[in-house]
């Protein structure tokens, strides 16, 4: 049937592109791929597997029972590339290779990357605070995870695949409904299957049982970015091959000054800071160990020529 002809296409032949060539994408009315005498889920179900939902989610930043029949949709030119092929963000980070695990969160793209010494291991949607209850830029780490929790400012959030980073605001990462654009109360909801990753990936924040404080910090995080409101997203564009934002890891600091910067007034019962941390790794040298690092108060301070992106 003609409806689903964008969809068709998508499917045929094609000639394999340079390695560094960007994906390509559709953007077509989600009425088009409804199915006759069937609703919008069961005629997704229809047309995509598991993996391909997936990727929808993550393309549009939204979860897909959201969708109406006068939203727009992508869909990749090709379907056989993995999720990375589809990354907003660097596939290596020269900055974090000795880090042993680093999350990073664009606001303006909405989306966040995981990285392993470096090396992008996974991306996906994010859903962060609205513009009243903006999603606070800055340096973190996870603190804590539960399976299941109740929301301190309203008994009838329920928060699943909860993991903490910042416990003075209570926001945290936990699976939720995502529309596309940001609309939690600061918290950063991710689509379940990202949330159960994160959840099992994500290293907490070891804490000494005698005193409460901290032994050991848990994964870096990196919140940057900011969502423009006023305009319409790439992944809403009317543009029927639309190409889709990339994350700009350059913020204001380098990547480890600003780990190194870590807002200690953030953290409650916060003992050891994330430089230390950072130290510990050999990511940055110890103070006392190199002339050119010095102490600022609790922070250290990291010369930026010796840390370049690449």
């Amino acid at each position: 049937m003609t409806a689903i002809v964008p969809l068709l296409l998508s499917l045929l032949p094609w000639t394999i592109p340079a390695e560094n060539t960007p994906p390509r994408y559709h953007s077509i009315l989600v009425q088009e791929l409804l199915l006759p005498n069937r609703d919008l889920a069961g005629s997704m179900l229809h047309h995509f597997s598991t993996g391909q939902r997936q990727l929808l989610e993550n393309l549009n930043r939204r979860s897909l029972q959201t969708l109406s029949p006068r939203d727009r949709t992508l869909l990749p030119h090709r379907w056989d590339l993995d999720l990375l092929a589809h990354a907003p963000f660097p596939k290596q980070l020269s900055q974090a290779q000795r880090i042993p695990k680093l999350l990073v969160v664009d606001l303006s793209i909405q989306a966040f990357g995981a990285y392993e010494e470096g090396k992008l291991v996974r991306w996906g949607a994010v859903c962060s605070g609205r513009k009243a209850m903006k999603t606070p830029t800055g340096a973190y780490h996870l603190i804590f995870r539960q399976r299941h929790r109740i929301s301190n400012f309203n008994a009838n959030w329920r928060m699943d695949w909860y993991f903490n980073f910042d416990n003075i605001e209570g926001n945290a990462f936990h699976a939720g409904t995502l529309y596309g654009k940001p609309v939690s109360h600061g918290c950063i909801r991710l689509v379940l299957q990202e949330a159960i990753w994160l959840y099992n990936w994500g290293d907490e924040r070891m804490v000494e049982p005698r005193n409460g404080s901290a032994v050991r910090v848990g994964t870096p995080v990196i919140v940057q970015g900011k969502f423009d409101h006023t305009g319409s997203p790439a992944w809403l564009a009317l543009d029927p091959h639309p190409r889709l934002p990339k994350a700009e890891l350059r913020p204001p600091k380098t990547i480890l000054d600003t780990l190194s910067s870590l807002p200690g007034h953030r953290q409650k019962t916060e003992a050891v800071p994330l430089s230390s941390y950072l130290q510990s790794i050999g990511a940055i040298p110890k103070a006392t160990e190199s002339a050119p690092y010095k102490r600022l108060g609790n922070q250290l301070s990291v010369p930026k020529k010796r840390f370049t992106l690449q």
